[in-house]
């Protein structure tokens, strides 16, 4: 009975240190770097239009509004990615969520422990989109989000283990132009 409830103590001990959904920001840069936690992801990063001081820009004038996000991650199990328009490095339920993939062994174009990227835009009229456009991924209209350009903002990309027990987010510095 005694070996029971230590086994269950330290069962407990242990899950207590692992957390529920570890939400630990990265640096605050254009490439950033996370430790392992179970699920890792290891490099996420993104590059603007043009490098504008220490913000990406990005900017519907220069190379179309073309900028490009990509990750590398590593993870036995299916994961989720969301990509964020943020007035801050905190993704809430005021950002602008404008692209979301799920990845892992069934997808054709990602795979797990594998690598990922995907060329975005943003266009003259205020329109970000990622991928594809379609009925699933539409462009998102930034209009009610934007109060003027240029605009600092964050772009911030979440991901997730597919039962999201264990989330990451990495925020960049950008401006909107």
């Amino acid at each position: 009975m005694n070996t029971r409830i230590m086994v269950i103590i330290v069962g407990l001990n242990m899950l207590t240190g692992c957390g529920a959904c570890d939400d630990k920001d990265f640096e605050d840069d254009v490439t950033a770097e996370r430790p392992d936690v179970g699920s890792s992801f290891l490099n996420i990063s993104i590059t603007g239009s043009e490098l504008a001081g220490e913000a990406l820009s990005i900017n519907p004038n220069i190379n179309g509004g073309e900028f490009s996000v990509s990750w590398d991650a590593e993870s036995s199990d299916p994961y989720h990615i969301s990509l964020y328009a943020s007035d801050d490095e905190i993704a809430s339920s005021d950002d602008v969520n404008f692209f979301g993939l799920d990845c892992g062994t069934s997808s054709v174009d990602y795979q797990c422990d594998g690598q990922g990227g995907l060329s975005c835009s943003f266009t003259t009229d205020n329109k970000l989109s990622c991928g594809d456009i379609t009925t699933f991924n539409p462009q998102r209209d930034l209009n009610g989000w934007l109060d003027g350009l240029p605009k600092q903002a964050y772009l911030i990309l979440r991901v997730c283990t597919e039962q999201y027990k264990h989330c990451v987010t990495a925020p960049v510095d950008v401006v909107f132009e």
